[in-house]
């Protein structure tokens, strides 16, 4: 009898039952809200560095073809690595190249690419590659 009672009394209690339940939802809440979030991220990498990389190429065709300029790639490149910000590509990433040559009018290509690591990892060690082209004329 004493151990009846004792399982009507223990079904009875309510305590710890809500830590219980959070535990049961909070993984599950966390992998509907990270991955979104890692989406939002990446496609504001992906927007800062094409805008960055617009930015060089507007640079670009405006004083690189211009004759007598004094402006240089590296000019560019810093353009490019300034504009980008916290998404900065390298360096050595950064490609600037003129069709047919380096003449006034002519089309001024400069691509990017820059590593993206998420945050969270919420799908194991992902690295991603941020890329951005422009040409202009």
């Amino acid at each position: 009898m004493k151990l009846i009672n004792n399982l009507r009394r223990w079904k009875a209690d309510q305590r710890g039952t809500a830590t219980v339940e959070m535990g049961l939802t909070l993984p599950l809440l966390f992998l509907m809200m990270f991955p979104p979030m890692e989406f939002a991220r990446y496609t504001f990498a992906d927007r800062t560095l094409r805008d960055s990389v617009n930015e060089g190429a507007k640079f670009a065709a405006l004083t690189l073809t211009l004759p007598g300029s004094t402006v240089t790639e590296d000019d560019v490149r810093d353009i490019v690595i300034q504009k980008a910000g916290g998404y900065a590509p390298a360096r050595d990433a950064i490609n600037i190249t003129y069709s047919p040559a380096k003449v006034p009018g002519a089309r001024v290509t400069v691509t990017a690419s820059a590593d993206f690591g998420e945050i969270f990892e919420v799908f194991g060690d992902l690295t991603h590659q941020v890329d951005g082209t422009r040409t202009l004329f």
